[in-house]
């Protein structure tokens, strides 16, 4: 088993990056060179593949398993995960479960068949939130929205308990705080924002705080695209914001809010970059750090992402299938066209959100609460679809593929794509959704000119 985990890491290296636009080629090739570089080092830094799988249930192994998780995909790590989680179950911490739980779903695993659903919430009661330090929090609601679980009124704690908790704990300048009110922290605003970016169009509550949120973050960035926590900048902090950023939808190449001086939080994390791979604490750290690394890697797989219209970095279900992606975004983009809520476009565009599951509300970015007029519980956004394997991204996808029936069965059956084969290829987040209708309308066209000239053919040989 042990050898398993070193091939997969192994395997790392032999796929080629996706291509992407123009625009994006540069960046993409930068990226998977990073990140080889971080899997290289792990690989190294481990000493073989003797040691490798001897290290879960450590923090910084466990989340650099996550992040080559989400970017390359894989199961092998499953069952040890499991076995790990079941051989120590009685003496592990809420966070230490958490963690696990995220890097099980990571590889595949579904949480609500091996008790670490059950271990979590049976550790969250109603009258003890308050003591619970908000990490704990943040990460429970990470855990349980990694497969949209239904939590079902099983658990004393419901999705909208976390979620108040989490948001009694912001401040006035916005941020949160971990133990004392008058510390704001940047590390679990950015953790925050990501945990709470999925319910930003359906609660205004939640989208006010967030915005506040985003506002502390913005004023964290350094000229050097760095992000501060305590007035230290850090590669772990600027790994928080960036993620964060990537969850919410937020393009941190392209928002003015996150670049200072020219400089992104991409170029930022870069500062932190080693020659052996690996990613240091910060400016005065001398060589590379684990943790640091496996933040650094994990946030550059939100960004990759967000990048190529995946789900999100937290998001472990089924990629969406091509129908739906073009669908949420040109709902998107119809959304960000809108300004009014009394015009028949409104009501059109209302008709349209309705139709999208509430689990998948959370990608149609401009879709805010109050443009919509939407409202549904927190409990309504989950689906309980729990998670299913991961994929490559830097892997190019055959045309040929085909969505399982499971994927099928996702997809509203319409006239506009029955009878449909769909190829969930690697798409382009930027890409122009007019494109498509263009192309759509260009078919059509030949279509019915095809159909046309038949029939006149037919009528003229009748004549004849």
């Amino acid at each position: 088993m042990k050898k398993i985990v070193s091939i997969i890491i192994s395997l790392c290296f032999v796929f080629a990056p996706i291509e992407l636009n123009a625009a994006a080629i540069d960046n993409s090739n930068e990226i998977s060179l990073v990140v080889r570089d971080i899997i290289q080092w792990q690989n190294d830094f481990l000493g073989g593949e003797d040691e490798l799988s001897e290290h879960i249930g450590e923090n910084y192994f466990d989340w650099l398993v996550f992040g080559g998780c989400r970017i390359y995909g894989g199961e092998s790590l499953k069952d040890e995960v499991n076995d790990f989680f079941s051989e120590n179950k009685d003496t592990l911490t809420l966070p230490d479960t958490e963690r696990l739980s995220i890097v099980y779903a990571a590889c595949g695993g579904d949480i609500t068949e091996n008790g670490m659903l059950d271990s979590i919430m049976g550790s969250l009661h109603k009258a003890e939130l308050k003591t619970k330090i908000v990490n704990q929090l943040i990460f429970a609601l990470l855990t349980v929205d990694s497969g949209r679980y239904k939590l079902s009124g099983k658990y004393d704690v419901s999705r909208s308990d976390i979620i108040n908790e989490i948001l009694s704990r912001q401040i006035d300048c916005g941020a949160l705080y971990m133990m004392n009110e008058k510390t704001p922290e940047t590390d679990l605003t950015a953790m925050a924002v990501t945990a709470l970016s999925p319910y930003v169009n359906s609660d205004s509550e939640v989208a006010e705080a967030v915005d506040r949120m985003l506002g502390y973050l913005s004023g964290t960035i350094t000229e050097d695209g760095t992000a501060k926590n305590w007035g230290k900048a850090s590669c772990e902090t600027t790994a928080q914001v960036l993620t964060a950023l990537c969850t919410a939808g937020i393009d941190p190449l392209n928002d003015s809010r996150f670049i200072k001086n020219g400089c992104t939080l991409k170029d930022g994390l870069m500062t932190y970059r080693q020659a052996d791979g690996s990613f240091a604490h910060n400016d005065d750290s001398t060589g590379g750090d684990a943790y640091a690394t496996a933040q650094a890697l994990y946030s550059l797989g939100a960004l990759i992402r967000l990048q190529n219209g995946y789900r999100n970095l937290y998001d472990m279900r089924g990629e969406l299938t091509d129908i739906e992606y073009d669908m949420l975004t040109k709902l998107d983009d119809d959304a960000a066209l809108t300004d009014t809520a009394d015009t028949p476009a409104m009501e059109k565009l209302q008709n349209l959100y309705s139709a999208i599951p509430t689990s998948d509300r959370m990608y149609i970015r401009n879709a805010r609460y109050a443009l919509l007029n939407e409202d549904y519980s927190p409990e309504e956004n989950a689906d309980g679809s729990g998670t299913r394997s991961g994929i490559d991204i830097f892997e190019r996808r055959s045309n040929a593929a085909k969505l399982s029936a499971a994927d099928k069965s996702a997809v509203p059956l319409t006239a506009d794509n029955a009878g449909s084969s769909i190829s969930p290829m690697p798409r382009n987040k930027g890409r122009n959704a007019a494109e498509t209708v263009v192309l759509l309308l260009l078919a059509l066209g030949a279509a019915g000119t095809i159909v046309w000239n038949h029939t006149v053919l037919k009528r003229s040989q009748k004549k004849l």
